[in-house]
């Protein structure tokens, strides 16, 4: 007999009701339609997942054949409705419909909770879903903006891993629901998705299939699917209503009883096949007082009026509005707040006596231009349709439409703060439209702020965005200039994240950041700006503007004598001075960083504060691993390599780990160690695949072309893999390393008996790196150039020359383990010619230098060429 124990109550809600609406008008016209959604549903019930997304514009029904397939779901005792509603006021608001199905559907937060009632409530959740909830929770408490005090423990996970786990959490729960009953997912207006929820949305197309699971989407016609032609998805387009299916509609709305011939034939012709407006143009010439009802019927009292009927949805809602005089302004200041407000928000904007104010939202109600959607003492109200809301605040003069948002954003500063803290765009979008760009600007900064945070990029790019748009309105101040800048640095980083390091768009706001900053800013703020500008130029191999911005750097770090920003000018100096080959200059600025940071501590403050992406001490930890190795320490190089790993991985944060990978398969490869360089560069693919670091892919690949095409691998294959790999590196904004990378190629062809192809490429690699003045490898493509000389059948004394300058090139740059490949290479051409005695007293005097790694592959060789 299996025992249990109670751990924790669950307060997650059981199946979901859907609700009819007594104002709902029947489905006309829509009999395919409706036919179409009750197969899919039986086909996802037994077992085979599907999805349909209906596109048409508004007014069209989208949202009614939504109900209809709802009421149709509930009536089975089996089956389970999930709906997420997607909002034009959101569409920047990281997984929005997610955490608002959470809060207001299924745990159905109430604003006198207290944090950790909250937290509670979300606990119980995953208890009840099988989630290991030390690990999940607090990546919920995060994104549900509850803190930390509220009892759980920040994670150390960084913001892109967090918003990927909370992703795959929403998956896991819908694929747990559709594996015990069968489920009907309902996303509604797609159109106002934001980047992330859409994401999620087409991860759940590709496993639908598998799955007891209908996933029913909705959209406007500007919406651009990304499902066209998908197997798994029927997208249904509404046509308009003929004219025989517009007179059951108005029948319908007229109760059954029949309109006079002249008045429907203006209601086809004016509504042109629309069913709101043909609901709406009937509701409105109902109650203009034109016609009386006698018996089944309706008679005009007289000839109708020229334009007793409207032309447009909008006049017709509008003149339903103006004989509603005394109700009117209420309906637009609900619509100034949003689709949906509730009584405690309208009544702070517009303090009428409670009981004047409750009578005249009954009167809208029964006028079925809103819906009470929660009665009671914290009564909710929706408009009937979003063109009706629409047509309410249109009908708003401009003055009168910021005075209204003015005073919602006011109420929602004084009485609901709650919204200004977790959802500072809502504050921002009524200050926005109230014209009052001051109020509005530091709340868009913060909305970009938390969006970044979760790395949601792309949202944060939008508020950001809209944020320097209201700056320009702004007059020239102190204030205003700081309000730009501070907009353009978070916006330097995330267009960093989404675009990657060297992108026009990149270079161009934090550029502009940096003038702003030497007139207007802070030190702080032009350390920064300038940073993502060093971050930029030495990316894009511009590495003596990236050695001055560096310099540059330590100078504004020394002035102020700020600690981060010292530890992050000596990190860019250290990795910029490697690519250019001074050696023993890049190891004092990386040894710099190691020293002022030791291993403990977590990596967020640094990062944050100088709008980094990666853990200064695993970087520099890598590099000193690289210069360790060309100064011919290769066993210490490996054991600070393997330091940077196990440190990232410590710290877990994942861009640090893809970057310390990344830098342990390159130090392999100097290394010469095919099968290492194939593991860590696949787990380091694997890594950034699970996370979305793109950047690193290009990398990787190339590095992997290689290892396969050392073991034996098809050389063609890998030289194609290679290419791959380096158009994505660039893809990436990125030119870092690219003569090295050349190299690597040549070598490919080399081993494939293609030395004139590799000699191209080492051209092309001498050309870039005298270029660039990336000089680290310059040693090594001199000697494989002697190689690709004497494969060619090319005069020996020519190789003897490239061998010999391979050497000398790499003594100036003190790197040893060059130097020895370099002796070793001489040593071999000359002993073949039969005058080598000289050469093999140079590599001796070499290998005699080398206190450790005498096991490596280079000194096993220049012993067997010396004995």
């Amino acid at each position: 007999m299996e025992v249990f124990s109670v751990t924790h109550e669950s307060t997650a809600r059981g199946r979901l009701e859907a609700a009819g609406r007594a104002t709902l008008t029947p489905l006309t016209g829509r009999d395919t339609e409706v036919g179409i959604l009750i197969d899919e549903w039986k086909k996802a019930s037994a077992g085979e997942g599907r999805a349909v997304l209906i596109s048409a514009e508004g007014g069209m029904g989208k949202s009614r054949l939504v109900q209809m397939l709802k009421e149709h779901v509930a009536a089975s005792s089996i089956a389970w409705l999930t709906p997420c509603q997607c909002s034009p006021y959101h569409q920047s608001t990281s997984m929005y419909p997610y955490i608002d199905l959470i809060e207001r559907v299924v745990l159905k937060f109430e604003r006198h909770e207290t944090p950790r009632e909250k937290l509670t409530k979300i606990e119980g959740m995953l208890v009840q879903y099988g989630f290991h909830v030390p690990e999940i929770l607090p990546v919920f408490g995060a994104f549900h903006s509850l803190p930390p005090e509220a009892g759980y423990t920040p994670t150390a996970m960084d913001p892109a891993q967090q918003r990927r786990k909370y992703m795959d959490a929403m998956l896991r729960i819908l694929d747990d629901r559709s594996r015990r009953q069968p489920l009907l997912f309902v996303v509604e207006d797609l159109h106002w998705s934001d980047p992330s929820s859409l994401e999620t949305f087409k991860e759940l197309v590709e496993i639908v299939k598998r799955h007891r699971m209908l996933l029913l989407y909705t959209c406007r016609p500007e919406f651009n699917s990304p499902w066209d032609g998908h197997p798994s998805v029927h997208t249904m387009r509404l046509s308009r209503l003929d004219a025989e299916q517009t007179r059951a509609l108005c029948k319908h709305v007229a109760r059954k009883k029949q309109l006079p011939d002249e008045v429907l034939e203006q209601i086809i012709e004016r509504a042109d096949g629309v069913p709101l407006f043909a609901e709406e143009l009937t509701k409105m010439i109902i109650g203009s007082g034109l016609m009386t009802e006698s018996g089944d019927r309706y008679v005009l009292d007289g000839p109708l009026p020229p334009l007793a009927i409207p032309n447009t949805l909008q006049d017709s809602l509008m003149a339903r509005l103006d004989r509603l005089a005394a109700v009117k302004e209420i309906a637009q200041i609900g619509a100034v707040i949003g689709r949906e407000f509730s009584y405690e928000m309208i009544h702070y904007v517009h303090p009428l006596d409670d009981a004047v104010l409750r009578h005249s939202l009954e009167q809208l109600v029964d006028a079925e231009i809103i819906d009470q959607v929660e009665p009671g003492s914290h009564s909710t109200y929706s408009f009937k349709h979003a063109l009706v809301q629409e047509a309410a605040y249109r009908s708003l003069i401009k003055s009168r439409r910021q005075h209204h948002h003015r005073l919602v954003a006011h109420a929602l500063e004084e009485h609901f703060p709650e919204v200004a803290e977790l959802e500072p765009e809502i504050l921002a979008l009524h200050y926005g439209k109230a014209n009052l760009g001051w109020q509005a600007i530091p709340y868009l900064q913060r909305a970009g702020e938390k969006a970044a945070a979760r790395s949601a990029h792309a949202e944060a790019i939008t508020h950001f965005s809209r944020g320097l748009e209201q700056v320009q309105a702004l007059s020239d101040s102190g204030q205003r200039w700081q309000l730009e800048i501070r907009l353009l640095i978070g916006q330097g980083a995330s267009l960093t994240a989404i675009h990657g390091y060297g992108a026009k768009d990149v270079e161009q706001t934090y550029s502009h950041a940096r003038d702003l900053c030497e007139q207007f800013g802070t030190p702080g703020q032009l350390f920064q700006a300038s940073y993502g500008l060093w971050r930029l130029h030495m990316l894009r191999a511009e590495y003596h503007i990236a050695t001055k911005q560096g310099e540059n750097l330590l100078e504004l770090a020394s002035r102020q004598e700020n600690e981060a920003f010292l530890i992050a000018a000596h990190r860019a100096l250290g990795s910029t001075l490697f690519y250019r080959g001074e050696f023993e200059r890049a190891r004092d600025h990386c040894e710099s960083v190691i020293a002022m940071t030791g291993e403990e501590g977590d990596s967020a403050t640094l990062i944050r504060d100088i709008y980094d992406v990666v853990d200064p001490r695993v970087t520099c930890r890598s590099y000193l691993s690289w210069i360790l190795w060309m100064q011919g320490f290769p066993e210490k190089a490996k054991s600070e390599s393997a330091r940077a790993i196990a440190l990232a991985e410590r710290l877990e944060h994942p861009f640090s780990i893809a970057l310390a990978l990344s830098f342990a398969a390159w130090l392999e490869q100097f290394l010469g160690n095919a099968a290492r360089v194939e593991e860590l560069a696949s787990r380091s693919i694997a890594h950034c695949e699970a996370h979305g670091f793109g950047f690193w892919i290009g990398w990787d690949q190339v590095l992997l072309g290689w290892a396969s095409a050392m073991q034996g691998a098809d050389p063609a294959e890998q030289v194609a893999n290679i290419n791959n790999g380096l158009a994505l590196w660039k893809e990436k904004g990125s030119e870092l390393g690219r003569g090295y990378f050349y190299s690597l190629l040549a070598d490919v062809h080399l081993r494939a008996g293609e030395p004139v192809r590799a000699m191209e490429l080492l051209t092309r690699a001498r050309t870039f790196m005298y270029e660039r003045d990336e000089r680290y490898w310059e040693a090594e493509r001199q000697r494989m150039s002697g190689d690709a000389e004497l494969a060619m059948g090319t005069d020996a004394k020519q190789a003897v020359i490239r061998f010999h300058d391979a050497k000398a090139i790499a003594k100036r740059q003190g790197a040893t383990s060059l130097e020895l490949r370099a002796a070793i290479s001489l040593a071999r051409l000359e002993k073949e010619l039969g005058d080598g005695n000289g050469a093999l007293k140079e590599l001796a005097d070499v290998l005699a230098t080398m206190t450790e790694g005498h096991s490596t592959q280079e000194a096993l060789a220049a012993r067997a060429i010396i004995d």
